[in-house]
């Protein structure tokens, strides 16, 4: 009887040994299943969700804060937004950038003798950073200015995506592009504005495309980033 138990926990113990390899095997099966090669589509989707909370401080770091925000003067008293200085103070001479945001939906334009006054409308208003603010004229009268977007920063595109077979490791070559509201595609300095100077783009708020890298591992729900670079501080575009 001796040998037929031994010979019982011989094949119980081969079975558990299957057992265990079929766990082994059925575990490698479901990570190779679950993550697979990493498209571009994959890539992208989660990058975008990754930066959603980091697209504010990238914006910070690699743009100067003149190059993100601009001042649009509302009105100033005696002072007129004109195509060509000292016109009569109306519609039918105000600058065409102006007139452009009018177009669009963002301002309205009234006259107030010597004095033109802007207001953001509510499309307009979503790009407006704070309250506007009052300052006094040296010479006498008040100055009302909107501090407004200039450019927004979004996701690009994946430029490309290389894995390593053996680290199990992705490393994904991604662009975020920077591109001008209407404002700052409307910019124009108070220098071009009294020289009636309309031809020039302002090139601080042109679209700007940033390179960037991230990582990714595979684990058993699928890819993950595990680091994503980092902008440095004071990051400059040419």
């Amino acid at each position: 009887m001796r040998p037929r138990n031994r010979s019982n926990r011989g094949r119980r113990n081969a079975w558990a040994l299957l057992g265990q390899a079929s766990c082994i095997f059925a575990l490698a099966v479901s990570m190779s299943a679950c993550s697979g090669n990493l498209t571009r589509a994959k890539a992208e989707s989660l990058i975008r969700s990754n930066l959603q909370s980091q697209l504010a401080e990238y914006q910070q770091a690699a743009f100067p804060y003149n190059e993100r925000e601009l001042n649009l003067v509302l009105s100033s008293d005696g002072w007129c937004d004109q195509h060509q200085p000292g016109h009569p103070c109306g519609p039918d001479d105000m600058n065409p950038r102006i007139k452009e945001l009018q177009r669009l939906g963002l301002v309205t334009l009234a006259f107030d003798g010597n004095t033109s006054r802007i207001a953001l409308t509510e499309a307009g208003q979503k790009y407006a950073v704070k309250a506007p603010y009052v300052q006094q004229e040296y010479g006498g009268g008040n100055r009302v200015t909107q501090r407004v977007l200039a450019s927004t920063l979004d996701f690009g595109a994946i430029t490309g995506v290389t894995e390593d077979k053996e680290s199990k490791r992705a490393t994904v070559e991604y662009t975020l592009t920077r591109t001008p509201t209407p404002f700052g595609a409307n910019a124009i300095s108070r220098q071009q504005l009294e020289s009636a100077d309309y031809t020039s783009v302002d090139s601080r708020f042109t679209a700007t495309t940033v390179p960037l890298i991230a990582n990714f591992t595979p684990y058993d729900d699928g890819w993950r980033i595990t680091s994503n670079e980092k902008l440095p501080s004071g990051f400059a575009v040419d």
